[in-house]
C-alpha cells in the first residue's frame, strides 16, 4: 500500500531538539528522564525500559516547570514550545462550529483533514479521539495538577506508535504517586474585560507495594470580546489598510437594479457600511471540569497492577455578531414594501440585530472519560511483560445558529402584516415571522469510542562488549467507533437529519531492538560509545488495507561532551472516520448557477445548475511520509552547565489529504491530473451514480434537475481527497546555561525552529511550488533569561515569531514579527509551620501588552495573522500541600 521514497534507507536522521523551555527557571529533560527508576518511568519515543531514545532527544518539561509557568490549562504549556508551530505564541482559544471542536496542536503544521499529523498520547497510550468532523484527540483532555512532565518528540514515530505520528508525538505523562492533600489555583486578568482561573485538590496515600490518589480540578474563563481590543477590526483603513466592513447592517441597505439606497433616508446612491467583527469573541467563554485517578498494588513478587481514569467535561459559549441576510428579494405583493425605484422587486441586506440584539451565541460542549488498567508480570532474566486494556468515549455536541433559508423566502414574500417580513423596518415585523427564521441553526452530535488491547514483553538478547542488546516485542488490538449526527432545524427538532455511522478494527505487531555497538568496556578513540536503534510495526486495517513502517537511528559519542544523532523512518496517517464513512457532512450541495466553467463555455451555461460533492470521501487513503534528521549535542566536560545542540530535519509527506486540488478551480481545466474531478454536461444516470447514498442539498432530487430545457452544466468532486505532497525541512536549535553566583544561581537559554525549506507538489510529477515565498512565519523562538535569589526565582522570556512576506493583502507586502515578553516570579516560603510546602508564583504574560501584527486581509477571529494574546495578562497562583 505504502509508496517508497527514493531516498536510501542508510540515510540516517537526526532526532528533535533537546531544548529548555522559554520562562522555566530549570533545565528541560533533555532524555527522556533517565534520573528516576526505569521501571516507573515512561519515556517517549523507545518501549524498551532503561534506554533512552537512540537517535532522538525529547523534550521534556517537568512538574516544576509547568507550575512556573502558571498554566490553568495544558495547551499554555504547548503554546510555550517552538516546535509546536500551530500553538507557539498564541492564545488557546476554542472553536464551538461542526468543524473543529477540539484543542488540536501540529508540529511542523502538516497536514492532517479530521486525522492529524501529530499523535497524542497519555503514558504513551493512545486516546480516543474527539470532535464531530474530526477524530483528533483533545489535548487540553487533562489539567495541568496532574502532569509529571510532557515529553514532546518532533520526528516520525509511526514504528512504535502506529498512526499519526508523522510530524512526532505528544505526551501526557501523569504523576504515578501522590501522598498527603494539596491545593492549588490561579486567577488571572486582562484588563479590560478578561479572567480566568482554577482550582485543582489532589488527596493520595501510598503503603509498602502501593498507592492511590485522586484530583479534581475546574477551570474556568470568561470571553474576551473583539470590541474590548483594538483587533480584529474590519475598517483597516487607519492602519493603512482597505475596508471590509460589511453590509448586513442594523440599519438596511436596499438595492434596485445597481442603485442602492441606505436607511433610514433611503437616498439614492447611499449605502450603509458596519464592523460585524465588533461582536466576535477573541477567546469564547468557558468551563471546564475534570477527575483523574492512579491506583498500583504489588499483587506478588512478580505480578503488579496499574490502573489510572480520567473524566472531562468542557462548556464553551462563544458570542458573534448577530445573524445576516443578504440577496433577500422582496417583492411588492409584500405589504411592508417601500417603492424607492421603478421595479416590481427589491433586494436587501440586513442584520437581525434591532429585534434579536447584536450579539448571536453558538456552543460547544465535550464529554470525555477514559479507564486504562494494566498488569506487569516478570518473566525472570529481567524479562518483563506488560498487559494493557484501554477503553475511551467521548462526546462532542455543538449548535451554531443560522437563518432558516425556506421560512425567510417565504416571509419576504408574504402578502399579509401577519405572514411578512418587514426588512425595511424588522421591528414591524410580526414577531413569530422572526421566530421562524432565527430560531434555527446547526446542531451536531458525535460519540467515539476506542477499545485498545496490547501487550508487550520486552528484555536482554544478548551481552556485547559495549552492552547488553535488548529487544522489545509486542502486539496490539484497536477498535475505533463513531457515530455522528447533523441537522439543520429548530433547536430540538429533527429537521433535515444525517446520521453516519463508522467503526474500524486495527491489529498490529511491532519490534524494537537496541545494540549498544561501542560502550565504556570497549571505546575506541573518537567513539566513547555507538548505540543503534531498530524497531518496525505492521498495522492491518479493516477499511483500507495494511501498512508497514520502519525506522532505524543511532547515538554517536564522539567525547568531550560532544555527541552525534540521527534516524531515519517512514510514517503515515489514516484517514480518519470522520473523512471517511462517518463524514456526516458528506452531500451533494446543488448551485443554481454554474460559476466555475471551462473558458469555453457560453455565457448562457452560467444559468444552468452545478452537482458539488462535498465532505467526506469513502475511498481516501493514508497520506504516508519519508522522516529523517540528524544532528549534534554538546555537553562539554569543562562547563557542565552549558548544553547546546542543532537538529536538521526533513518530512516528504505524499498523498496529502486535502479538500479541493490546488489552484482550484482553474486547475479542474488546466491540469490534466485534475480533470477527473469534474465531469461536464452529465447525464442523468452519471449524476445520480456520482450522488448515490448522499443527501441532496438545494433540490428535491438530482432528477428534478433535468428537463428537455435544462441539464447541470458539470458536477464537481470537492470532497477531501488524496492529492499532492510536501516537503518541508529546517533545523531545531537549543541552548541553556546555569551560572552560581554569590547570591544564587543565574540561568539563560534559547530554543527554537527554523523552517529552511517549505514546498508543495500539486500532483505526482509537478513542478515544486515554494510555500517559505509568503504568508509562512520561518523562526519561532522562545529567550530566557533569570535568576535564583534565596527563596525567589524571577525570569524573564520573549517568545518571538519572525515576521514575514505576504500577498493577497492589497498594497502590503510584508507584516511583522511578534515578539511578546513575559515575565515570571516563583517565592517558595520553605518554612517549617504553616508556610511549609507553600508556594506563590506571580506571572505576567505580554508584559508590554504588544498588539499582534497588522496584516491587511478581511479579518475575523481566527484570521491568519502572526501569532495572538489575551493582551497584557497578571496571573497569580497558590500551591499548598499538607
Amino acid at each position: 500500500m505504502r509508496r517508497r521514497s527514493n531516498r536510501a534507507v542508510q540515510l540516517l536522521g537526526g532526532a528533535a531538539l533537546s531544548a529548555i523551555l522559554a520562562s522555566l527557571a530549570s533545565p528541560v529533560l533533555a532524555q527522556g528522564a533517565q534520573a528516576e527508576t526505569v521501571e516507573e518511568v515512561v519515556v517517549t519515543g523507545t518501549m524498551i525500559r532503561g534506554v533512552a531514545p537512540v537517535g532522538t532527544n525529547v523534550i521534556g518539561v517537568n512538574e516544576e516547570q509547568i507550575q512556573k509557568l502558571g498554566a490553568v490549562s495544558t495547551q499554555q504549556v504547548l503554546a510555550q514550545i517552538p516546535t509546536i508551530t500551530s500553538q507557539f505564541n498564541r492564545t488557546p482559544s476554542t472553536v464551538t462550529g461542526i468543524g473543529a471542536t477540539t484543542q488540536r496542536p501540529n508540529i511542523r503544521n502538516l497536514g492532517g483533514a479530521g486525522g492529524n499529523t501529530t499523535l497524542v498520547l497519555i503514558d504513551g497510550r493512545n486516546v480516543v479521539g474527539a470532535g464531530i468532523l474530526m477524530t483528533t484527540p483533545d489535548s487540553s483532555i487533562l489539567p495541568p495538577s496532574v502532569l509529571q512532565r510532557v515529553e514532546v518528540m518532533a520526528d516520525g514515530g509511526s514504528s512504535l506508535y502506529g498512526a499519526d505520528a508523522v510530524g512526532g508525538i505528544i505526551n501526557y505523562i501523569t504523576k504515578r504517586k501522590a501522598d498527603g492533600f494539596e491545593v492549588s489555583g490561579h486567577y488571572g486578568v486582562a484588563d479590560p474585560g478578561y479572567w480566568a482561573g482554577d482550582l485543582n485538590l489532589t488527596a493520595g496515600t501510598s503503603w509498602t507495594g502501593g498507592s492511590a490518589y485522586i484530583a479534581a480540578s475546574y477551570r474556568e474563563n470568561s470571553n474576551l470580546t473583539a470590541s474590548k481590543r483594538s483587533y480584529p477590526r474590519q475598517d483597516l483603513r487607519p492602519q493603512g489598510g482597505d475596508d471590509f466592513r460589511v453590509t448586513n447592517c442594523a440599519a438596511p441597505n436596499v438595492t434596485v437594479g445597481a442603485v442602492t439606497f441606505a436607511a433610514p433616508g433611503f437616498a439614492a446612491g447611499s449605502l450603509n457600511r458596519c464592523d460585524t467583527s465588533l461582536f466576535d469573541d477573541i477567546v469564547p467563554e468557558e468551563r471546564q471540569w475534570g477527575l483523574f485517578g492512579s491506583f498500583s498494588q504489588e499483587l506478588s513478587d512478580s505480578l503488579s497492577f496499574n490502573g489510572t481514569a480520567y473524566w472531562s467535561e468542557r462548556k464553551t459559549t462563544q458570542a458573534n455578531a448577530q445573524l445576516t441576510a443578504s440577496g433577500v428579494v422582496v417583492p411588492q405583493t409584500n405589504p411592508f414594501f417601500v417603492r424607492l425605484a421603478p421595479g416590481t422587486s427589491e433586494t436587501l441586506a440586513f442584520s437581525f440585530s434591532p429585534v434579536l440584539g447584536d450579539y448571536a451565541y453558538s456552543n460547544a460542549s465535550l464529554k470525555q472519560w477514559g479507564v486504562t488498567p494494566e498488569l506487569t508480570a516478570k518473566l525472570g532474566g529481567d524479562w518483563q511483560l506488560k498487559a494493557m486494556f484501554n477503553y475511551g468515549r467521548s462526546e462532542t455536541e455543538t449548535f451554531s445558529p443560522l437563518v432558516n433559508p425556506l421560512a425567510l423566502a417565504l416571509a419576504a414574500a408574504g402578502t399579509t402584516t401577519t405572514t411578512a417580513l418587514n426588512p425595511f423596518n424588522l421591528s414591524q415585523t410580526n414577531p413569530a415571522v422572526i421566530s421562524a427564521i432565527t430560531n434555527y441553526g446547526k446542531d451536531a452530535r458525535a460519540i467515539q469510542s476506542l477499545t485498545d488491547l496490547r501487550a508487550i514483553a520486552d528484555g536482554p538478547l544478548f551481552s556485547l562488549p559495549g552492552g547488553d542488546v535488548r529487544m522489545a516485542v509486542g502486539a496490539e488490538h484497536q477498535i475505533q467507533t463513531s457515530r455522528a449526527s447533523s441537522v439543520d432545524g429548530p433547536p430540538g427538532g429533527f429537521g433535515d437529519l444525517t446520521i453516519k455511522d463508522a467503526d474500524r478494527n486495527v491489529t498490529s505487531v511491532f519490534a524494537q531492538v537496541v545494540v549498544p555497538v561501542i560502550g565504556a568496556d570497549n571505546a575506541l578513540p573518537l567513539v566513547r560509545s555507538f548505540i543503534l536503534d531498530a524497531s518496525i510495526r505492521y498495522d492491518d486495517y479493516s477499511d483500507f488495507g495494511d501498512t508497514t513502517n520502519p525506522k532505524v537511528g543511532f547515538t554517536w559519542e564522539v567525547g568531550a561532551g560532544f555527541s552525534v544523532r540521527g534516524n531515519y523512518g517512514t510514517a503515515f496517517n489514516a484517514p480518519s472516520l470522520a473523512d471517511t464513512t462517518g463524514a456526516v457532512d458528506s452531500r451533494a450541495q446543488v448551485l443554481p448557477v454554474s460559476p466555475i466553467r471551462a473558458p469555453t463555455s457560453p455565457i448562457t451555461d452560467l444559468f444552468r445548475p452545478t452537482i458539488v460533492l462535498a465532505g467526506g470521501n469513502p475511498d481516501l487513503k493514508p497520506q504516508t511520509a519519508d522522516t529523517w534528521s540528524v544532528g549534534v549535542d554538546w555537553k562539554p566536560d569543562f562547563l557542565p552547565t552549558l548544553e547546546a545542540g542543532l537538529t536538521y530535519w526533513n518530512v516528504e509527506l505524499e498523498d496529502a489529504i486535502t479538500v479541493v486540488p490546488p489552484g482550484f478551480p482553474a486547475s479542474l481545466f488546466t491540469v490534466p491530473a485534475f480533470q477527473k474531478f469534474i465531469t461536464i454536461n452529465p447525464t442523468l444516470a452519471q449524476a445520480q451514480a456520482a450522488t448515490a447514498g448522499l443527501v441532496i442539498d438545494g433540490a428535491p432530487s438530482v432528477a428534478a434537475l433535468y428537463s428537455p430545457f435544462s441539464s447541470p452544466y458539470a458536477i464537481i468532486d470537492a470532497r477531501r481527497k488524496n492529492v499532492g505532497s510536501l516537503y518541508v525541512s529546517g533545523l531545531d536549535f537549543y541552548a541553556n546555561y546555569a551560572q552560581p553566583v554569590s547570591f544564587g544561581t543565574v540561568f539563560a537559554s534559547v530554543s527554537g525552529t527554523y523552517t529552511l525549506n517549505r514546498e508543495s507538489e500539486a500532483y505526482d510529477g509537478a513542478p515544486k511550488t515554494d510555500l517559505l515565498d509568503a504568508n509562512v512565519s520561518r523562526l519561532q523562538l522562545g529567550a530566557t533569561l533569570g535568576a535564583t535569589w534565596d527563596k525567589l526565582t524571577a525570569s524573564a522570556t520573549v517568545n518571538h515569531s519572525e515576521g514575514y512576506d505576504v500577498t493577497g493583502a492589497g498594497t502590503q507586502t510584508r507584516t511583522d514579527s511578534f515578539s511578546p515578553v513575559n515575565l515570571a516570579f516563583v517565592y517558595d516560603f520553605g518554612g517549617e509551620t504553616w508556610d511549609r510546602d507553600l508556594t506563590l508564583t506571580l506571572n505576567i504574560d505580554n508584559v508590554f501588552d504588544e498588539e499582534v501584527p497588522f496584516l491587511n486581509i478581511t479579518p475575523g477571529v481566527g484570521a491568519p495573522v502572526n501569532g495572538s494574546t489575551l493582551g497584557r495578562f497578571v496571573n497569580l497562583g497558590v500551591r499548598k500541600r499538607f
